[in-house]
């Protein structure tokens, strides 16, 4: 008896998900209704990220009992091609039926009044894998 590592696990259920969102539409993404951060329950915060294609801000919840930080991922989707549209809605599928304690938990996602498509998940607030990678003494 051998024990797989979970990395090569995780990889698998990543492969699987990924085939059965191939032979599908994805599910609800016409569906969504434009609304904005505040009209979805959450403030914006500091930005804790920026990349080609959008920006990643801290966000918490406009309840008062709530004091979980979120982190939520902008995406412009006027900036996207057809290619790299498929894909980040692909994502969304996927950080939907991820489940796993090394994988950032998915909260929500909408379009906003300005196309961008918005993800909201867990903060992390050691930063992210290449920020690991990256300050290992390793390499």
């Amino acid at each position: 008896f051998f024990s797989i590592p979970s990395c090569v696990l995780c990889f698998f259920v990543v492969f699987a998900i990924e085939q059965r969102l191939e032979n599908q539409s994805i599910k609800g993404t016409q569906a969504m209704i434009p609304c904005t951060l505040v009209e979805r329950g959450y403030i914006r915060d500091e930005c804790v990220g920026q990349g080609s294609f959008g920006t990643t801000f801290k966000v918490r919840r406009l309840e008062a009992d709530s004091s979980a930080t979120h982190v939520v991922k902008q995406v412009m989707l006027k900036k996207l091609d057809e290619k790299h549209m498929k894909h980040t809605f692909k994502e969304v599928e996927l950080l939907k039926n991820c489940d796993h304690i090394n994988i950032v938990k998915y909260v929500d996602s909408f379009l906003d009044k300005e196309r961008q498509l918005n993800i909201i998940m867990e903060y992390c607030s050691q930063g992210d894998l290449t920020t690991k990678v990256g300050a290992s003494s390793i390499y």
